[in-house]
This record gives C-alpha cells, structure tokens and sequence, in this order.
C-alpha cells in the first residue's frame, strides 16, 4: 500500500466517523449533506401555513414565498452538478473523461 492509498483510506474513514457522530447526535446542521443543502441554498419548504392574524375572529393565511436564487447561488449548483456527472462518468469510463 503505498502513501496515497493510505491517505485515501484515512479520508475514507474519517469521513465514515465524522457522519457517524453526527447521525447520533441528530443536531441540526451537523451532516455533510446538511451542510452541502446550506451551501447550495436548499431548503425544505416549511409545511405549516404562515397565518396572520388580522383581529380576534379574522386571519389572513398566506403562501409562502419563493426566492429566486442569486448568480452565485446558481453558479455553485451548476459546478457541483456538473462536477457530480464528470466525476461518475470519469468512474464508470475507466478515466477516459
């Protein structure tokens, strides 16, 4: 085993422990993916309708708001899709792309 394989390994295993604690945990914003959602702009639309209550017997439920996503905010989508897609056909092609 020569010192990349190892190092590759050690991340490997780092990374298995570093989401095995934070699974246990169940804290917010601990998993790799919740970080990579927060990154990316993700967010899970909140179920519960927002109700405005205008007077004692009268409210006003309203929708919620959808934002567009900045330049930026697109831009990084885009790498991290397109760095997913070259990376699994870089895989599955043996290194051709």
């Amino acid at each position: 085993m020569n010192g990349f394989t190892a190092a590759w390994v050690a991340v490997a295993a780092a990374v298995v422990v570093i989401e095995t604690v934070a699974l246990l945990n169940t804290r917010r914003g601990d998993t790799l993916s919740e970080h990579v959602w927060a990154w990316l702009g993700v967010r899970r639309p909140d179920r519960s309708p927002r109700v405005l209550a205008l007077s004692d017997r009268t409210q006003l439920e309203l929708p919620s708001l959808k934002v567009t996503p900045t330049w930026t905010l697109r831009l990084a989508r885009t790498v991290v899709l397109c760095g997913g897609v070259w990376l699994i056909a870089h895989f599955l092609t043996g290194g051709w792309l």
